[in-house]
C-alpha cells in the first residue's frame, strides 16, 4: 500500500514537473521570438508570456522579472512612459535579497521612467528598494545609487541633500580607478557651487581640472563641459568667452553617436550662441544660427529649447525691426508639434490598448481551452487513482481477512492438539489412581469410577470445541479435582475465587487451559509431601481476558525447573496465549511448602464461537 502511494505521488509529481517545463520552454520561447520581430509582434508574444506567468505558479522570480523588465522596455522605446514605468515597477517589487540576477540597468530604467513622469516620490521608492541589493565593495553600483539620489533630490529642489549624494557619488567614483567617469559628476558638482551656492572660482576650478585629452576622446563629455563653461561665462558677462566655449560645446555635439535625443542636443547650443549673438549685437550670424536650429526640426526638439528659440527669435525681430511673422510661424509650428505629439501619443496608446485586449481575449479563449484539456486528463487520472486505489484497499482487506483466518486456523488447529495430547495424559493418570484404589477400597473404587466415567465424558464432549462455556469447564475441573481428592494420601483441599464477575455469567473460553497446570501442582508439588495439600484459584474478569492465578502449598521451583520439567501441553499452552493475548506463562515459586503460583491471562468471548 505505501508503496503503490510513493510509485503514484512520484509520477504525479513527474507529470506536474513535465508540464512545469513544457511551460517554461514556450515562455522563453516567446522571449527569443519577441527579441526578433518587429514592435508590434514583439508587444504581442511578451503579453502572452506575461499571461501564462500570471496565470501559472512555474519557474522563479527572474523569469517574471525579466518578462516585466521586456514589457518596460518596449513601452519606453514606443513613448509610453506611465506604462513603462508600471511594468518596471512590477518587476523591481518582485526583487529581493536572494536575487541572483545583475539588476543595475532594470533599476536605473525604473528610476528614469518616474523621473521623466517627475514622480519624486517614486524615484526615491526605487532607490530604496535597490540600496539593500547593491554590495558596498561594488564601487560603481554605490555610484550609480548616489546619481539617483542626487537627481531626484535635485528634481525636488532639495538642493543640500543634491549636493550631498553628489559628493558621496565622486567618492565612490574615485574608488573605481575610472576617471573618466568622475567628469560628469564633476560638471554636476560645478552647477551647485554656481547656481546654488554662488562660489564661481570653485565652479570654474572643478572644470578646469578636467584633462582636454578626455574631453577629446569623448564627445559628450566635451559637450557638457564647454556648453556649462559657456553658460557659466555668459552669467560672469564674459560674452566673447562664453561664445568661443559655446561654439565648441555644439562641435563636440555634432560628434556624439546618434539618437533619439540628438536634435535637442544640437539644438540647446545653438540657440545658446544664437543668445550671445544677440548681446553682441551679431543679428546677422545669429539669425543664422536661429534658423539652423529650426531646421534641426522644431517640432522635435526639447519644450525647454523650443521656448528659448522662440524668446531668441521674437527679441531678434524686435531688436532689427522686422515683422513678427517668424516668431508667429514657430508659434503654430509650436502648436502644431504638440497636436500631433498628442495625436500621436494617444493614438500610440489606444492601439496598444487595442492590442492588449485582443491579445488578452485571444490568450484567455486559449488558456480556457487549454484548461479544459487539462481538467478533462486530471479527471481521467484521478479516476484512475481512485479505481486503483478502491481495488488496492478491497485487495487489501481481502488478504488480510484470509491472513487472520488461516491464523485463527491454526490456532484451533494448535488448540486442538493441545487437547488432543492431554486428554490422554488426563486420562491415563485417573485411570492409574483408580486402580491402585480397587485393592484397598472397592467401594470407593467402584464410587470413582462412576464419577471418572461422568467426568470423561463431559471431558470429551468440550475437547470437541474450540470454546466452551465457563460454567461447564469450572464443572469439568471441579470434578477433576474430586477425584484427585479421593486419590491422594494426604488429601486435597481447593477454593476457586472470582472477581468481577459470577461463575454462571455466559462467557466462553477454550478448554482446558487450566486443567494441565492444576494437574501439574497435583502431580508434581504435592509428590512426597506429608501435609495437606491446597490449591487455591483467582479468576478476574477484565476487558477481554480472564487473569487466571493457580497457587499450591507444595514443593517450590524455579521457573527454570518448571520450564525443563515442562511437557509439550504447557509449551502448546504457552505457545497459544502468546499468539492469543500477547502475554507469557509467569511462574512464581517459593521455598517449601510456600509452593508455586502460575499466573496466565484468558481469552474470552460472550458467544459460542466453534
Amino acid at each position: 500500500m505505501r508503496l503503490f502511494l510513493t510509485i503514484l505521488i512520484s509520477i504525479l509529481a513527474i507529470s506536474c514537473q513535465q508540464r512545469e517545463e513544457k511551460l517554461l520552454k514556450r515562455i522563453y520561447g516567446l522571449h527569443q521570438t519577441a527579441d526578433t520581430a518587429v514592435s508590434a509582434t514583439q508587444h504581442k508574444y511578451l503579453l502572452e508570456a506575461r499571461y501564462l506567468l500570471l496565470n501559472s505558479k512555474v519557474g522563479d522570480d527572474s523569469i517574471r522579472i525579466d518578462n516585466f523588465n521586456r514589457l518596460g522596455l518596449y513601452y519606453r522605446k514606443r513613448g509610453i512612459i506611465d506604462s513603462a514605468a508600471n511594468q518596471f515597477y512590477n518587476a523591481i517589487s518582485l526583487t529581493g535579497e536572494n536575487t541572483q540576477q545583475r539588476l543595475d540597468s532594470l533599476f536605473y530604467s525604473g528610476w528614469e521612467a518616474y523621473y521623466t513622469l517627475k514622480n519624486y516620490g517614486d524615484c526615491l521608492t526605487i532607490c530604496d528598494k535597490y540600496a539593500p541589493l547593491i554590495k558596498s565593495s561594488d564601487h560603481q553600483q554605490v555610484a550609480s545609487l548616489y546619481y539617483m539620489k542626487e537627481n531626484t533630490f535635485k528634481g525636488l529642489r532639495q538642493y543640500d541633500s543634491a549636493f550631498f549624494y553628489n559628493k558621496k557619488r565622486l567618492e565612490a567614483l574615485a574608488r573605481t580607478e575610472d576617471e573618466i567617469s568622475t567628469f560628469p559628476a564633476k560638471i554636476s558638482r560645478a552647477q551647485y557651487l554656481y547656481y546654488d551656492f554662488g562660489d564661481s572660482e570653485g565652479t570654474f576650478a572643478i572644470l578646469d581640472s578636467i584633462e582636454a585629452s578626455s574631453v577629446e576622446k569623448i564627445p559628450e563629455l566635451g559637450r557638457q563641459l564647454y556648453g556649462n563653461y559657456g553658460v557659466f561665462l555668459y552669467y560672469e558677462d564674459r560674452k566673447q568667452e562664453a561664445l568661443k566655449y559655446y561654439i565648441k560645446g555644439l562641435e563636440a555635439a555634432k560628434k556624439t553617436p546618434d539618437s533619439p535625443d540628438k536634435i535637442t542636443l544640437l539644438a540647446y547650443p545653438y540657440a545658446n550662441i544664437a543668445e550671445v549673438l544677440i548681446d553682441l549685437e551679431r543679428y546677422e550670424e545669429a539669425e543664422k544660427y536661429l534658423d539652423s536650429a529650426v531646421a534641426l526640426g522644431f517640432a522635435n526638439i526639447d519644450r525647454g529649447v523650443q521656448s528659448s528659440l522662440l524668446k531668441y527669435t521674437y527679441n531678434l525681430n524686435r531688436l532689427t525691426e522686422n515683422e513678427s511673422k517668424e516668431v508667429m510661424r514657430l508659434l503654430d509650428s509650436v502648436i502644431y508639434a504638440l497636436d500631433d505629439q498628442y495625436t500621436q501619443k494617444f493614438t500610440n496608446e489606444l492601439k496598444a490598448l487595442n492590442e492588449a485586449s485582443r491579445t488578452e481575449q485571444d490568450l484567455i479563449q486559449r488558456n480556457t481551452a487549454t484548461q479544459i484539456e487539462n481538467l478533462q486528463l486530471q479527471t481521467r487520472i484521478l479516476i484512475t487513482v481512485v479505481i486503483a486505489l478502491v481495488l488496492l484497499t478491497i485487495g487489501f482487506w481481502y488478504l488480510r481477512y484470509r491472513n487472520t483466518k488461516f491464523q485463527r486456523t491454526q490456532l484451533q488447529l494448535q488448540q486442538r492438539l493441545l487437547r488432543t495430547q492431554m486428554n490422554p495424559h488426563y486420562t491415563s493418570n485417573s485411570l492409574y489412581a483408580i486402580g491402585r484404589l480397587i485393592k484397598k477400597s472397592p467401594e470407593q473404587a467402584s464410587n470413582l469410577l462412576t464419577k471418572f466415567s461422568r467426568q470423561l465424558r463431559q471431558v470429551m464432549e468440550n475437547s470437541l470445541k474450540n470454546r466452551v462455556l465457563f460454567e461447564d469447564e469450572m464443572t469439568a475441573l471441579k470434578g477433576y479435582l474430586e477425584l484427585q481428592k479421593l486419590r491422594l494420601t494426604r488429601g486435597l483441599e481447593y477454593k476457586i475465587n472470582y472477581e468481577n464477575f459470577q461463575e454462571d455469567d455466559p462467557i466462553y473460553i477454550p478448554p482446558m487451559l487450566i486443567q494441565p497446570f492444576v494437574e501439574n501442582a497435583i502431580e508434581h508439588g504435592f509428590k512426597d509431601i506429608d501435609y495437606l495439600g491446597r490449591i487455591e484459584l483467582q479468576l478476574c474478569r477484565e476487558q477481554k481476558i480472564l487473569k487466571c492465578t493457580i497457587a499450591d502449598n507444595g514443593k517450590g521451583l524455579s521457573e527454570g525447573k518448571f520450564e525443563t520439567r515442562e511437557n509439550s501441553s504447557i509449551g502448546l499452552i504457552r505457545e497459544f496465549l502468546l499468539k492469543t493475548t500477547k502475554s507469557d506463562i509467569v511462574v512464581e515459586s517459593g521455598d517449601e511448602e510456600s509452593g508455586t503460583r502460575i499466573s496466565i491471562q484468558i481469552p474470552y468471548s460472550t458467544t459460542d464461537d466453534h
